[in-house]
């Protein structure tokens, strides 16, 4: 099944930079090399954790995806210079992120490594992560830390409880929703309708209450998602309508009208 390429809500709306979807990296760019540090400690691995259809690490990823980046394993309080020294690259600054703070921007990374390169740090420590200087970093023995105070917070929520991972899938779930309705798709009831982040819905689209829309969905122009459907990995043409049904891998052609089917 062939589905139009075309940016999904994840990259335009929640990871985008200066609203910028795709960029041509700059020589600042390839200059920056990222390790994501996958945590886990006495067993438990939050970062493994799906919201809204990715892994809590894989939405730090996505933050930094303008980068040659990384992700290795790593226990709570194992040293994170003897781990990181052995992957450094010839690159002159090295970022490192932990693996569980899912609501990093785009935009924070690049504040980051701007005032990095501004004040010609050697290192910086960050809420969660830190920014090296490569070529010093590989010769010291201990993190010496300037700290950046104005970085929100926020983009660094940490996700190390079930608590936590649930305030931050209301955060990621209620940004999808939004880009959608400024995008032109009327969702009825956002309460009732969870929709994934890889999902592409064009405009004019309405969806009802109760409905879920997963993977890598594609909803083309002007499609009526009635009540109770439940959609996932499939394609629905332009002019569709789809009622209480659940459609799986399926290419549901132009101007069809489905109700009460189960297609897997």
């Amino acid at each position: 099944m062939e589905i139009p390429l075309k940016e999904n809500a994840l990259e335009k709306q929640m990871f985008s930079s200066a609203n910028v979807i795709k960029k041509t990296p700059t020589k600042e760019d390839e200059g920056v090399f990222v390790i994501i540090l996958c945590e886990s400690d006495d067993g438990m691995a939050f970062y493994k954790t799906e919201i809204c259809g990715k892994k809590i690490c894989d939405w730090v990823g996505l933050a930094c995806s303008d980068y040659d980046m990384t992700f290795i394993d790593i226990e709570k309080g194992e040293n994170v210079l003897q781990k990181i020294k052995p992957l450094l690259r010839e690159k002159t600054w090295t970022l490192v992120l932990y693996g569980d703070t899912p609501l990093v921007k785009k935009k924070t990374i690049r504040e980051i490594l701007a005032y990095a390169r501004a004040k010609d740090c050697l290192t910086l420590n960050l809420v969660r992560g830190h920014v090296f200087k490569t070529d010093y970093v590989r010769g010291v023995l201990q993190i010496q830390n300037e700290t950046i105070d104005q970085i929100c917070e926020t983009d660094f929520c940490i996700c190390n409880s079930i608590g936590k991972i649930g305030k931050v899938t209301k955060v990621i779930r209620r940004q999808i929703l939004k880009f959608h309705m400024e995008n032109g798709v009327i969702i009825e009831d956002c309460k009732n309708t969870h929709i994934e982040s890889d999902v592409i819905i064009e405009a004019g689209t309405v969806i009802e209450p109760f409905n879920v829309i997963k993977g890598k969905t594609y909803i083309a122009k002007n499609v009526k998602i009635e009540s109770f459907c439940r959609l996932e990995n499939c394609y629905i043409g332009e002019n569709a309508v789809v009622s209480n049904c659940v459609i799986k891998g399926k290419k549901i052609p132009a101007g069809s009208q489905i109700m009460l089917e189960k297609l897997v």
